[in-house]
């Protein structure tokens, strides 16, 4: 987690496809992670940051870095592994077609009825075959995305459906903990995972 030199708020980088993913923190999702011991410069594991993604607490904006002064890394010595802090196969990114994040709507498709993620440029490449579309973050639970599939008369694509893999992972992962007893009291770690595994990096 990191906080904007040249404005208030706190962003997070990850490597998605190759490439350095900027993720802007709404106040709320900042104010989660701090609460759990995740201050500026610690990284975190890739299962918090979708969790923060399902919230809608942690979203893209342009491509890139843009805004991000990132002058001080080098002389810090800090060096950003684009492979060390990408997910792994097993972790339901949200992606379009085209393997980006930035911007991702679920767009309808008026001609084939269906609905898929799509980034900021490829929603400009179709919009002429685009009918609406609704950021990603308006869309973070299982209902809400079925209900606007089902009102829509919509058949989800690929990426829309590992997006709801993404939701209901988040959902049933709720429910066991709610379901499993309890025992002694033991401080757990951000979003319910041991306090182990938030040492790992993204």
């Amino acid at each position: 987690m990191h906080t904007y030199r040249n404005k208030e708020g706190h962003y997070v980088l990850a490597g998605v496809n190759g490439k350095i993913i900027t993720y802007r923190l709404s106040n709320e999702g900042a104010q989660q992670l701090t609460q759990n011991g995740i201050n500026t410069g610690v990284k975190f594991p890739w299962s918090n940051l979708l969790e923060l993604i399902r919230q809608g607490d942690a979203y893209t904006g342009q491509s890139g870095v843009d805004g991000v002064d990132v002058s001080d890394w080098s002389q810090l010595g800090f060096v950003f592994d684009v492979e060390e802090h990408e997910p792994t196969k097993a972790e339901p990114v949200p992606l379009c077609a085209c393997g980006s994040m930035e911007g991702l709507h679920i767009a309808e498709h008026e001609d084939s009825k269906t609905a898929s993620l799509l980034c900021n440029e490829c929603r400009k490449n179709r919009r002429n075959q685009i009918d609406a579309s609704v950021p990603v973050y308006m869309i973070n639970t299982p209902s809400a995305l079925n209900n606007l599939l089902e009102r829509s008369g919509l058949t989800p694509d690929d990426s829309v459906t590992k997006y709801r893999e993404l939701l209901n992972m988040n959902l049933t992962a709720k429910w066991q903990s709610r379901m499993l007893p309890k025992a002694k009291a033991v401080q757990t770690g951000l979003f319910g995972e041991p306090e182990e595994l938030q040492q790992s990096l993204l």
